[in-house]
């Protein structure tokens, strides 16, 4: 797996992914040269489509996927799949974990006991079994 960013380890609390042999980090990393041999690129929302590592990686056919996409792939055939799902993703302090509070908190208000509600927290600790996953579901 190859992690890409433009940030140091330390800006994005990977010291841990950093130290993690299976993982080629380039961070504060500028270039626009795709590596080679991947499977896919996942994208984080605040990338524009038109960054030049993703218009290579268009132009020699690997498959370019967001990560919210790539979460929601993991719910098909599973109980899941016809529930409602909210995703919510930003950098830290953006104020993810308030939001979420606040809309539990109203959801509750307004459904009473009878809205069911799970929350799942993904993070770097998850990495290595979400990038395993998608890499078997572009070989299907």
């Amino acid at each position: 797996m190859v992690a890409s960013d433009r940030r140091s380890a330390a800006e994005i609390g990977a010291d841990d992914l950093a130290r993690d042999a299976g993982v080629e980090l380039r961070l504060c990393d500028t270039s626009s040269e795709l590596p080679s041999g991947l499977d896919a690129v996942v994208t984080s929302p605040g990338v524009s489509l038109d960054h030049p590592l993703l218009l290579r990686a268009a132009e020699r056919g690997v498959p370019v996927v967001a990560e919210v996409e790539l979460a929601w792939s993991f719910l098909a055939g599973t109980d899941a799949a016809g529930a409602t799902v909210v995703g919510i993703t930003g950098t830290g302090g953006a104020g993810k974990s308030s939001l979420t509070d606040e809309l539990v908190r109203r959801f509750r208000l307004d459904q009473g006991d009878a809205l069911k509600i799970a929350m799942k927290e993904q993070g770097f600790h998850d990495y290595k079994e979400a990038y395993s996953q998608l890499r078997d579901k572009l070989r299907e």
